[in-house]
């Protein structure tokens, strides 16, 4: 399991971020024609740290989860608040958290993830989309 296999589990483990967008967490892309609001996670960087004797056990990453929300979705009208409070939900069940999710056959420990950026951008073209980026340095280790 990648840890942004172990990150799209525990959102979806959720209960606040599912009842903002049942199972529509994504890793990496949305589907061609996405039900929104949707989640979309990506590794943005995971840099190797080495000591003396070798590469070490734990990793750092930078991980992006995305809260994409549209002005087509009659149930919340309103793209932004719907974004909002789609990012809100991501951020209390990843910021500060420490979480283990079971793969097979290796398991993805994550120590701490903090979020240490946000941005919000609309896109205009015929989506009319509006994406909040945000951005959590997760420090993790995997067990097998």
């Amino acid at each position: 399991m990648t840890l942004e296999q172990a990150i799209v589990s525990r959102l979806k483990a959720d209960v606040t971020v599912t009842s903002l967008v049942t199972n529509r967490v994504y890793q990496l892309k949305l589907p061609e024609t996405p039900t929104l609001p949707a989640v979309r996670v990506q590794l943005i960087d995971e840099p190797l740290s080495y000591h003396l004797r070798g590469r070490d056990d734990v990793v750092r990453s930078l991980i992006q989860v995305d809260a994409v929300a549209n002005e087509f979705d009659a149930v919340h009208p309103d793209p932004y608040g719907s974004a909002a409070a789609l990012a809100t939900a991501i951020d209390n069940a990843l910021s500060g958290q420490v979480f283990t999710d079971g793969g097979s056959p290796i398991s993805v420990v994550a120590h701490v993830a903090l979020r240490m950026s946000k941005r919000v951008i609309y896109d205009p073209d015929e989506l009319r989309q509006v994406r909040i980026m945000q951005d959590y340095t997760v420090w993790w280790t995997s067990v097998n």
